[in-house]
């Protein structure tokens, strides 16, 4: 199919699905946005239903939510959301009109015992499809931190993820690689998301409203990666007042300030700064002098009605100045800017807007008395995507949208024989997709596409034209949901990166050659999710992810004749399992994943070293008072591969071809290793406790905290050195404090 017959094919079906929209406009709906009563701020995935008719939806992301094609008459409105009063109220709807009806939820503490289960708190597409987890604000704080949170080591308690290191916000999820993680904040591509050596993420969990995670088969919107979509929404500025929060902790300082500037607008400032130095050294357990900081600032305009206006920008700088001369520093910089519109368009679409720029730089600084060479790696990216759901029937919607962007990318380094090199690349990329959702008796499905038109001009190809995603779900026995899901999906972009590395300090992005293919993956899944009573929910999928095509940089490259890639392919299988449970003021949550994953490199087959067969989490919380909360987290892993020392020997290196000279030679030392990840490291096990003191006096609300991490101090082994023969471990008893005062 050429492209022209593509771009008519998605043209006709959109006018089909607005012609059944417009068909339908005869009849009642009613429409708004659900919203918190104090703060203003939007409510996502807000229960909306009409109890005479058994009839529902749940909001959007965005706090809006649409019931379409009802008669005129009178209707008991009942709205609900965790964390929140439900609120029911009687509604008018005349006959042939599509009524605002705003909702306005009063908070309250959550005291009740019973729990909800993961998917409904998604809306209709967490019901249907697999692979999908919503983060709460309360989810991403609640776990023991080092330190200080984060919300991508709060990632780190799902099934599926996994890091190599137990301060690393690294993750690597159902046996994929680091860069086939997509991670998007308010809708900009943040190409890297952490600050120096991977130690902490760029995101505070102060600015987070909502974290959509995708694992598997995502849905039709969302394409370019491999592994896994990261979609941060973060929360609007408040609107009935000025407030201000301070934070310091062992290792950073951080303010945040928000209130409104005038009616129906108002603006937020998120800041972060390293400030002991000494606390980062034992976190890592090496003499690191780094330095960060990072800014968030948000405006948001609700000029009445739907509409909503968003301004984001981010930008996080890390500074890594050794007084060693024989250590190389380093520099990271990153920002992003982003602007976005939704609104109602017509009576039952809505649509979102949001153009968005974005770039990171990284630097490895040059020193004549370092035998390492300069290296840099920078992507500059804009782009703009426009969104839109059709609300088509009462079980019905059609969703659709495109984006177009420009990335730029560029890598310079030096190879292993001293020769510069520069890998520089702009694609014009533009995507489009579609995807429908509908109701047959007790059976949901969603089916759709994901669609890059830019392979059909940069490949010279359509492979990447049709992408297909389908989901399936039926309700069994009225509590229980069985879901099948499958995905195509493929990645453009990759980082230069060696997999040995232990803590990798420096990832070139590059763009894959358009005289090679892209890189693909199958993600086929099967799951169950339902209660095992009024407040127990289970999750269990399992999954099958085949990787068609992988590539792996060269960098060892000496000659023209030597390839630039290594092509590759791969498989990644397991189960999942996730438990929820509440019990007065006890709430309980526990992941267990068993899993495989390897990798075949030219002929290489191994294990990643990420790989991990089992890994267990389990999380208790407790209000044990109204001002005091506990949480205590055990996790567990099965050892990573590793390459084992099989032997060393001292190898000639005949300097000079004088026989004299090397018959004498003692030789270097040199390390003779066995089979790539053949070894497997001991098991990993660790017990972190947190107390939480809430306390408010003068109109302040301020806590105190306390962070046990590895409260038993097991030695849990990061790697061996080989130049010593010693074993690192990783981090040890870690005791921190923070405090917080909020106005």
């Amino acid at each position: 199919m050429t492209s022209k017959r593509l771009i008519r094919s998605l043209l006709v079906a959109s006018t089909v699905a607005l012609a059944c929209v417009a068909a339908r406009a005869q009849t009642s709906s009613i429409h708004g946005i659900v919203s918190d009563s104090l703060t203003s701020e939007r409510i996502p995935y807000a229960n909306v239903i009409l109890a005479e008719l058994n009839r529902g939806t749940a909001a959007n992301a965005e706090g809006f939510y649409l019931i379409p094609n009802l008669n005129a008459g009178t209707y008991e409105l009942s709205v609900s959301s965790v964390g929140y009063r439900k609120k029911i109220q009687t509604i008018v709807v005349p006959a042939g009109q599509s009524v605002d009806i705003p909702i306005r939820l009063v908070p309250q503490a959550i005291e009740t015992e019973e729990i909800v289960v993961s998917g409904t708190r998604g809306g209709r597409l967490s019901e249907i499809g697999t692979s999908i987890h919503i983060m709460t604000p309360k989810e991403i704080t609640i776990a023991p931190v080092t330190a200080q949170g984060d919300v991508l080591q709060s990632l780190q308690m799902l099934p599926g993820f996994v890091s190599t290191s137990d301060v690393s916000s690294r993750f690597f999820v159902r046996g994929g690689a680091g860069d086939q993680n997509l991670v998007l904040l308010d809708g900009m591509k943040i190409y890297s998301p952490f600050h120096a050596l991977g130690v902490f993420s760029v995101f505070d969990p102060d600015i987070i409203k909502s974290v959509e995670v995708y694992t598997g088969a995502f849905p039709a919107e969302f394409g370019g990666r491999l592994s896994s979509i990261v979609n941060i929404n973060s929360k609007e500025p408040r609107l009935d007042r000025y407030s201000a929060k301070a934070h310091v902790n062992s290792l950073s300082s951080k303010f945040e300030l928000q209130g409104p500037v005038s009616k129906g607008i108002s603006w937020m400032a998120n800041g972060r700064k390293s400030l002991f130095a000494q606390t980062f050294k034992r976190i890592v357990r090496d003499d690191v002098p780094l330095s960060f900081y990072d800014l968030y600032v948000k405006g948001t305009a609700q000029p009445g009605g739907n509409m909503k206006i968003d301004v984001a920008y981010l930008t996080a700088v890390d500074d890594l100045n050794y007084t060693n001369p024989l250590n190389p520093d380093y520099l990271w910089q990153g920002k992003a800017f982003s602007a976005s519109v939704s609104d109602l368009l017509g009576n039952k679409v809505f649509i979102r807007i949001n153009a968005y720029y974005t770039a990171f730089t990284a630097e490895r600084v040059s020193d004549p008395f370092l035998n390492q060479p300069p290296t840099s790696t920078s992507i500059k990216d804009n782009g703009l995507r426009v969104s839109a759901t059709a609300y088509v029937g009462t079980d019905d919607l059609v969703q659709f949208g495109f984006e177009s962007s420009f990335p730029a990318l560029e890598y310079q380094l030096v190879n292993t024989v001293g020769t510069p090199l520069t890998l520089k690349e702009t694609i014009p990329s533009i995507y489009l997709w579609a995807q429908y959702q509908g109701k047959a008796g007790d059976f949901q499905y969603t089916v759709g596409f994901h669609s890059e038109l830019t392979d059909l001009y940069y490949r010279g190809n359509g492979e990447g034209i049709f992408q297909p995603r389908i989901s399936v779900s039926y309700l069994y026995a009225g509590n229980w949901r069985l879901k099948m899901s499958y995905g195509h999906v493929r990645q453009s972009v990759m980082t230069v990166s060696n997999e040995d590395d232990i803590v990798p300090a420096f990832e070139g992005w590059i763009a894959i050659p358009a005289k090679l293919p892209a890189q693909t993956a199958d993600h086929f899944v099967a799951g169950i999710e339902g209660n095992l009573s009024e407040n127990i929910s289970l999750t269990a999928e399992a999954y099958y992810k085949y990787y068609g095509t992988l590539l792996a940089y060269n960098r060892g490259k000496i000659d023209a004749a030597d390839p630039d890639y290594f092509p590759g392919t791969g498989r990644s299988y397991g189960t999942e399992i996730l438990l929820r449970a509440k019990y007065m003021f006890i709430d309980f949550y526990g992941a267990y994943t068993l899993s495989w994953a390897r990798l075949n490199n030219k002929g290489l087959s191994y294990y990643p070293r990420y790989d991990r067969r089992h890994h267990l989490n389990g999380l208790v919380s407790a209000e044990l008072l109204k001002s005091f909360n506990v949480s205590l987290r055990w996790e567990y892993g099965s050892g990573f591969p590793y390459t084992p020392t099989i032997g060393f020997f001292d190898r000639l290196m005949l300097h000079t071809p004088i026989p004299a000279d090397f018959e004498y030679e003692a030789g270097d030392p040199y390390t003779l290793l066995g089979a790539k990840n053949a070894g497997r490291l001991p098991p990993y096990h660790r017990l972190d406790l947190s107390l939480t003191y809430h306390v408010t006096f003068w109109g302040i609300q301020a806590s105190a905290g306390v962070n046990l991490i590895n409260l038993y101090s097991s030695k849990n082994m990061f790697y061996y050195d080989r130049t010593t023969g010693s074993r690192v471990n990783m981090i040890p008893f870690f005791p921190s404090v923070g405090l917080t005062l909020e106005y």
